[in-house]
């Protein structure tokens, strides 16, 4: 189960456009854009598919050359943001069933 976690952002501050989907072991990213002080930082012409593959803690992060899944707790300095983050116990046969917190922007009223 996708939970979001809604901030409210603007081009000329920080905004992006991805969205996130689970199906069976995978986090699917959209295609989708990234703009910080009114400048596009990345764009993903196409949707990122990221297969977990055992138990433990992930993040989901934007980095300058693409969207990665980490595995722990990131500890690189090169990140443009994270997108998601979410804990798949030992027991886990699908990360559909999971919360799956997903940090996304929207735009001021």
């Amino acid at each position: 189960m996708i939970n979001y976690i809604d901030v409210i952002g603007e081009k000329e501050t920080t905004f992006y456009t991805f969205d996130i989907r689970a199906e069976g072991n995978d986090i699917i990213v959209s295609p989708g854009e990234y703009y910080n002080q009114g400048k596009l930082v990345f764009n993903a012409p196409k949707e990122t598919v990221l297969t977990v593959s055992e138990s433990g803690s992930y993040q989901v992060w934007i980095f300058p050359e693409g969207i990665k899944l980490i595995k722990g707790v990131n500890t690189r300095s090169d990140y443009i943001n994270i997108l998601s983050y979410f804990e798949v116990p030992e027991a886990s046969s699908s990360i559909e069933l999971l919360k799956v917190i997903c940090i996304r922007t929207i735009l001021r009223d």
